[in-house]
């Protein structure tokens, strides 16, 4: 029999298009943790595309009776989280709006005293003031209610359709035999570094990852179905491959391991893949903005706060940025129509005017003289604070590139 050159090496090599799509098609697909509680971080939309897509693969899915444990044992903490997030967001936004705004309704009534403003110019920039929070606190009010939709704990409908879906299609708890061997298994193979679980080592949980494992193995040797499409957000590298931070597959011990002993093909995933070869092969109706929502959407509690934070900094800087580049805006072209006048004022020769008239035109050039100067001033501190608003939003849009980066390897 001819041998190819890459016929050893297969645990090795990405899985090509066609494969995943005979995976997905014909193969037992798993759910971990992650991939169940990320159901209640989508928006409604969002939620339903990716659960038509479950449904979509109904037959063929199952979940390691520890996912289940897992998921029941974290989901209230989920749902409670994300809701205090949102909280947490609109009582910053509150605070802003008092303490900020107040600072810049001062700076405003002071520009309209120093700079003449008309009781128009300075009503306009008022309510423009007034509303400078409302589009962001009107955006997180809409983002918690259609959230809120899934986080009242007694009538969980997250819960109640992945009940549905799943249905029988999950596996049986470890007897105490096989636990604690598996356990013996699990601190074995951390100490020696070997996939998955050993990045695990400090946490309480230390056992889980492997104990997931494990009974995916258990179950496919059992079913033997060709494929085994295991779908996680776990992105660390006891689980994936990783070249320069970028995952690149399946760490070729698990997808081995598979082989050896369950004579199966592992195709690994996050649910943002899940999603867009669902669309692809299994004709799913997901669009593209969910797609984009899964790969935004972080594993942890403590990364969905953080990235939450960040964007509603930006948005904050943003609008701030806004409000400075308007009030040197409005400044330069009062200093620029005083400079007009003073040029006017100039023109004049002297000893063509009247005494009373000289002494007029004198009072009134060093006046605006003296109103340029304040304004420049004023100028000078508005672009100082716009460089300073500019330099936070560039570092902001840093970390939350890098938390992208970050979170997708």
């Amino acid at each position: 029999m001819t041998k190819g050159f890459s016929d050893g090496f297969t645990h090795f090599l990405a899985p090509s298009d066609d494969t995943i799509r005979k995976a997905l098609t014909d193969g037992m697909v798993v759910l971990d943790t992650n991939v169940l509680l990320s159901a209640y971080r989508f928006a409604s939309r969002a939620r339903e595309e990716l659960f038509l897509a479950l449904e979509r693969l109904r037959e063929r899915l199952w979940i390691p009776h520890q996912v289940g444990l897992e998921f029941h044992r974290n989901r209230l903490e989920v749902m409670a989280d994300r809701m205090t997030t949102y909280d947490s967001v609109l009582n910053s936004i509150s605070t802003h709006k008092s303490t900020v705004g107040t600072d810049l309704e001062n700076k405003i009534r002071f520009l309209s005293n120093r700079a003449a403003l008309t009781d128009a110019e300075r009503d306009k920039l008022l309510g423009e003031l007034s509303r400078l929070f409302e589009p962001l606190e009107q955006s997180v009010q809409r983002l918690s209610a259609d959230h809120a939709q899934s986080d009242n704990e007694h009538e969980d409908a997250v819960l109640a359709r992945l009940q549905r879906i799943v249905g029988e299609r999950i596996g049986d708890e470890f007897d105490e035999a096989t636990k604690e061997e598996a356990g013996k298994e699990a601190a074995r193979r951390i100490k020696e570094q070997i996939p998955p679980g050993f990045k695990d080592a400090d946490k309480p949980s230390k056992h889980g990852d492997y104990f997931v494992w494990r009974q995916i193995l258990n179950e496919a040797k059992q079913r033997t179905p060709g494929y085994l499409v295991f779908v996680t957000g776990d992105q660390k590298e006891d689980w994936y491959l990783k070249v320069k931070g970028k995952n690149v597959g399946a760490r070729p011990e698990l997808v081995e391991e598979a082989k050896r002993v369950c004579d199966v093909q592992l195709v690994m995933m996050n649910t943002q893949s899940l999603l867009h070869h669902a669309k692809k092969h299994l004709n799913a109706n997901v669009s593209a903005e969910t797609i984009r929502q899964a790969g935004e959407i972080p594993t942890s509690n403590s990364s969905l706060e953080e990235r939450f934070s960040l964007r509603v900094k930006r948005r904050f800087l943003q609008d701030q940025q806004g409000f400075h580049a308007r009030e040197a805006s409005h400044l330069r072209a009062s200093i620029s129509s005083l400079q007009a006048r003073l040029r006017e004022l100039t023109a004049e020769p002297e000893e063509a005017l009247s005494p009373p008239e000289a002494n007029r035109v004198s009072y009134e050039r060093l006046k605006i003289e003296s109103e340029i100067g304040k304004l420049s001033s004023q100028l000078m501190q508005v672009d100082a604070e716009l460089t300073q608003t500019s330099e936070r939003l560039d570092a902001i849009q840093n970390a939350i590139r890098e938390m992208d980066r970050r979170d997708n390897g």
